[in-house]
């Protein structure tokens, strides 16, 4: 094994997992920075304005080669992440139409990421993310990627928007939260899941408000750099 593939077998690994963490936070982070009192803009696409954005629930197609195992310490084997249980986020425009924002899919090795370097965010080296928009629709066999089988908008939820609203901080909002995501789960939350659920939110809400009310987006290129990583 390559020294490359070996680095892009463990950035898999350290991909597994929680996807509907990461989208809902990443959608939540939106709603907070672009459709609040203090927001500069809103979010569009092209020309047009976005209408709607959420969640949405699925299956994700995958050849079963680039699924992962795993052999524990005790011999038990167990799968990586369900492509029937995936997450994604969707957006909706004011025409109609319909977007995809997928941060999930690079476990499954699909190696489509785009490059870090012009937008600081250290210390990523590579940032996976598939964006179906209006030109990767026209590639054969992409409606069949995504099979949806429910959405939830986060950019509408009374719950989501009172803990940006009625709250001095949204720490204390957190039991909000954590409702909210064992409810689309349909389980309780874990103790790790407590854990970084706040840090992600942190994480996420500082960088991505720091980048817009510090005009750090002004220095973005205009064009997103994408990169394929083969095997």
């Amino acid at each position: 094994m390559t020294t490359q593939i070996r680095e892009k077998l463990y950035r898999r690994i350290a991909c597994d997992g929680y996807d509907f963490h990461l989208h809902w936070i990443i959608a939540f982070s939106l709603m907070d920075v672009f459709y609040t009192k203090r927001s500069k803009f809103k979010l569009k696409y092209k020309s047009c304005p976005i209408a709607d954005f959420g969640l949405a629930h699925g299956k994700f197609r995958v050849m079963p080669q680039d699924r992962l195992a795993y052999v524990l310490p005790d011999g038990t084997a167990r799968r990586s992440q369900d492509p029937n249980n995936h997450w994604w986020i969707y957006l909706t425009t004011m025409k109609g139409e319909e977007l995809i924002l997928d941060f999930g899919a690079y476990v499954w090795n699909l190696g489509t990421c785009v490059k870090p370097d012009p937008y600081d965010f250290k210390p990523l080296g590579m940032a996976p993310a598939l964006f179906r928009n209006r030109e990767l629709s026209k590639v054969p066999n992409i409606e069949e990627q995504f099979v949806e089988r429910e959405r939830f908008s986060v950019l509408k939820d009374p719950e989501l928007q009172s803990v940006i609203h009625d709250f001095d901080t949204i720490w204390e909002g957190m039991p909000v939260c954590f409702e909210y995501a064992t409810s689309k789960l349909k389980r309780e939350l874990g103790a790790f899941e407590k854990e970084i659920i706040p840090e992600w939110i942190r994480s996420i809400f500082t960088n991505l408000g720091t980048s817009i009310y510090e005009n750090e987006w002004k220095k973005w290129p205009t064009t997103t750099q994408i990169c394929i990583e083969a095997d």
